[in-house]
């Protein structure tokens, strides 16, 4: 009962097949002081449709801050979005999501599944309501072991409507873009004070092989247009990109200046 911290991974889990949503509940309610949760889901299991949180019941973790979710190779994005059902997000004010998809030499990694996933884990608001995720001042991500598939950073932005610190540690070859259009659209960087970038060789044994590393075009956007332009960023007091790839060249390091 007086536990503050917890940290649960779930990996190859068998029996039936099928995860519980209830036994999830039950657990929390015998924890009702956790302040911080490490969630962690390795497994292919899902919960049945039938398994589901009813309206009315109270929300678990009441005095939950910190959340830590963690998601690997086969997981099915459908596991994510039921299990947040048991979150109350509205309190958390420190939020990380960690994505790691399994290699296989014999397969090609799936692009769709990084975008799947982020999407089950932050929502759409309903039109006309408030973020679920409005109290959350820190976030953080971290990508490993995906194509250089888009950043969905709108989808992230919209979520987050009051993030002031935000940390992204991506793999060499994604873009980042900030787009003018949906910053108009709600996605209010008025509250970031900082911007933390960490970009890892996709092969670290032979090294960066000078394929793009980012849209330092895009990039730039950071510290100039769209975002230096009708306070988008007023509060933004540092950007930092940091890289181990000798590749990156002196003139992409300049555009950051």
């Amino acid at each position: 009962e007086n536990v503050t911290r917890l940290s649960i991974r779930l990996v190859d889990v068998f029996e039936d097949g099928f995860l519980k949503l209830t036994c999830f509940r039950r657990l929390f309610d015998w924890m009702p002081k956790v302040q911080s949760l490490s969630m962690g889901f390795d497994t292919w299991a899902t919960f049945k449709k039938e398994d589901v949180i009813q309206i009315n019941d109270l929300p678990t973790l009441p005095e939950l801050t910190h959340f830590d979710l963690e998601v690997v190779g086969d997981t099915l994005s459908d596991t994510i979005s039921r299990f947040m059902t048991v979150i109350d997000t509205r309190t958390l004010t420190h939020l990380a999501l960690r994505l790691r998809q399994r290699k296989n030499p014999f397969q090609d990694l799936d692009e769709s599944v990084l975008e799947s996933w982020i999407e089950a884990f932050l929502p759409k608001s309903s039109p006309g309501t408030s973020s679920s995720f409005a109290n959350v001042e820190e976030f953080t991500l971290e990508i490993t072991d995906f194509p250089g598939s888009p950043l969905p950073l709108k989808r992230i932005f919209m979520s987050l409507p009051n993030v002031r610190d935000i940390s992204l540690k991506i793999p060499q070859g994604f873009n980042i873009c900030i787009d003018q259009r949906w910053l108009e659209g709600g996605a209010s960087f008025q509250h970031r004070r900082s911007l933390r970038i960490e970009v890892v060789s996709k092969d670290p044994v032979r090294g960066c092989q000078c394929h793009p590393l980012l849209s330092f075009t895009d990039l730039g956007t950071i510290r100039s247009d769209p975002l230096s332009n009708d306070g988008y960023c007023s509060k933004l007091e540092k950007v930092e990109v940091k890289t181990r790839l000798t590749c990156f060249s002196a003139k992409e390091k300049a555009q950051l200046q």
